[in-house]
């Protein structure tokens, strides 16, 4: 029962994720479409077809089934992989890197009509410095909360969940610095999709994907959970990194 209950988690997250992409992109092209028919009044009204829409769309989705959505099937394999009780301890360590991730998501939620507007309008500078400060508004709170969970995993998952809980100190610490790590790579992926840029970014999430599908199952067999967490954290650091990169580039 449980092990179905964290199936119908994984799967209802990854929908949701997919369709909170698509709806975003949705606002993202209309509101380019918007600025585009006020820059050239002869712009043509059957611009935009269902097959265009469709074909421009799905990398986006499979960015989210792939770089966004195989982070949550983490806790489906530890679920296969595992003991009952290590499920517990996972999913709850999972709800303490969710709070560390939270500065990033709703920076990503504020940034994004932002960084669409600056790359439209070839304003590159502009964009680098905000992205630089986004990354630098973003760690701060991440590392002040993760700091506390690296010098005291023990204590704060004993007050938080209960002594039972306080097993997991290890598996807290490494996914506390896969979300540091992630923090100060800042919202690039983001910066990539607003900038018309997914299929680049597509093909690092499936080969990050690869990676976790091959990696995770042998370190958790013989690691347990921390063997769970030190998989998402290298995988996915090594992805931010190489998304970071191309940014840059």
């Amino acid at each position: 029962t449980l092990r179905f209950a964290i199936a119908a988690q994984v799967a209802l997250q990854a929908l949701t994720a997919a369709w909170a992409s698509y709806a975003l992109w949705v606002a993202m092209t209309g509101r380019a479409l918007i600025r585009d028919e006020l820059r050239n009044s002869h712009a043509s009204a059957d611009a935009v077809s269902p097959l265009w829409f469709f074909h421009e769309c799905w990398p986006l989705v499979a960015i989210q089934l792939t770089s966004l959505g195989i982070a949550q099937i983490d806790v489906l394999l530890v679920g296969w992989l595992s003991q009952s009780r290590d499920i517990a301890i996972y999913g709850a360590i999972a709800r303490l890197g969710e709070l560390l991730a939270a500065a990033q998501m709703l920076a990503a939620v504020v940034a994004a009509p932002f960084v669409s507007e600056l790359y439209a309008t070839g304003q590159l500078r502009k964009l680098e410095r905000l992205l630089r400060g986004i990354a630098s508004l973003v760690a701060i709170p991440t590392l002040l909360i993760g700091a506390g969970f690296i010098v005291a995993p023990q204590l704060i998952l004993t007050h938080t969940f209960g002594p039972t809980f306080a097993a997991g100190a290890t598996t807290l610490q490494i996914v506390t610095l896969g979300s540091i790590v992630a923090s100060l790579t800042g919202t690039n992926s983001l910066a990539l999709i607003m900038a018309g840029q997914q299929r680049p970014l597509l093909s690092i999430s499936v080969v990050a994907s690869a990676m976790y599908l091959l990696v995770a199952p042998l370190l958790i067999s013989h690691f347990g959970i921390a063997g769970a967490a030190a998989a998402t954290a290298v995988v996915f650091g090594v992805y931010n990194i190489a998304v970071t990169a191309m940014v840059k580039s």
